[in-house]
């Protein structure tokens, strides 16, 4: 009996507590335990927060346990009924839970948690930094005696042949003032060991690189070094502005649509290889629960909509269908 005890306490502690209250349209998470709620419910600054289904579906699935404010702990067959009281069909359960089964992340939809306000105020921030850099660089260049660029063949290429990668490399520049303690007929027989026991000291001249720090660009020729640094730091910044760039704020077109599209679904669908609370994405797709004898939908908001995948419960059986009528295999999106 005691060994009975002990393995319930030890599933206890690893078993997620979630706090039902009456009239609420989700639940809040107690306790959080493993990685589920990595792909589920709603963040936020005072925890975790779930939807009916999702809440039930941890429960039947032995990862959670429901309980009233009270501390009363509810059975699976009560914890069915929160469904029903915030109109969340059996269907609609049924279809959710197949989809989530297929390692997918399922969640109800919501608007972008873009801020684009934010990011329009550091993207000026970073154009006016970089803005500062530029005009520094340039000033530089009318000041700082020029420093010449090595030539190409000083730095490695490399060449691919059939998946096997292979260097080459130029001889080490052989200029005296660089390398004065080797003898310069010795550089092109160099690994022996008695050339090594035999080397003389070197001299107490500062050191020298005998490469170039950094490695030309490609298809960019350059006078001198300050010019190159210039251009490197012009390809760093457009680099980082094309990340802004992807972040720019819809179209009035694209916004209206993402708005008519979370009034219309029911579900949003992501990849789990891709997925994060932290990072905004668009969905894979959005699913639309039907049930074939509810009633019609409305096919002048489903012109409105792209992307969207039918779930069609009929008779117990589950079909997904495109806006064609075209079948779906939901395995297919995990490839």
């Amino acid at each position: 009996m005691a060994n009975n005890d002990w393995n319930r306490a030890k599933r206890k502690r690893k078993t997620i507590e979630i706090v039902y209250t009456p009239d609420s349209p989700t639940l809040k998470v107690k306790k959080v335990t493993g990685k589920n709620l990595e792909s589920m419910g709603i963040p936020g600054k005072s925890g975790f927060e779930l939807y009916p289904e999702e809440a039930v579906h941890l429960m039947e699935t032995g990862s959670a346990t429901i309980s009233t404010t009270s501390g009363v702990e509810l059975s699976l067959l009560e914890a069915f009924s929160i469904l029903e009281s915030n109109s969340v069909s059996m269907s609609k359960y049924e279809i959710y839970k197949q989809v989530k089964s297929t390692g997918l992340v399922v969640l109800r939809p919501r608007k972008s948690t873009i801020d684009f306000e934010k990011v329009r105020h550091v993207e000026r921030a970073i154009k006016h930094k970089f803005a500062e850099k530029t005009f520094e660089f340039l000033v530089q260049m009318n000041h700082v005696p020029e420093e010449s660029v090595p030539n190409r063949d000083s730095s490695p290429s490399y060449s691919n042949q059939d998946g096997h990668i292979s260097m080459r490399m130029k001889p080490l520049h052989t200029d005296p003032s660089l390398i004065s303690f080797l003898p310069i007929d010795l550089l092109q027989n160099f690994p022996t060991s008695r050339i090594i026991r035999n080397l003389p000291p070197p001299t107490k001249r500062p050191p020298k690189p005998c490469r170039p720090s950094y490695l030309p660009l490609p298809e960019c020729h350059v006078a001198n070094w300050t010019e190159y640094r210039l251009n490197t730091e012009k390809v760093r910044q457009n680099l980082i502005l094309n990340r802004f760039r992807k972040l720019r704020p819809p179209s009035q077109a694209e916004v209206r649509r993402d708005r008519i599209t979370v009034e219309n679904v029911d579900f949003h669908v992501f990849s789990p290889a891709s997925f994060s609370h932290r990072l905004p994405a668009r969905p894979l797709f959005s699913l639309i629960c039907y049930s074939a004898t509810g009633p019609p939908l409305k096919t002048t908001e489903l012109s409105e909509l792209r992307n969207v995948v039918f779930a069609v419960e009929e008779a117990g059986k589950l079909n997904y269908v495109s806006m064609s009528g075209a079948p779906i295999n939901l395995n297919n999106y995990l490839l």
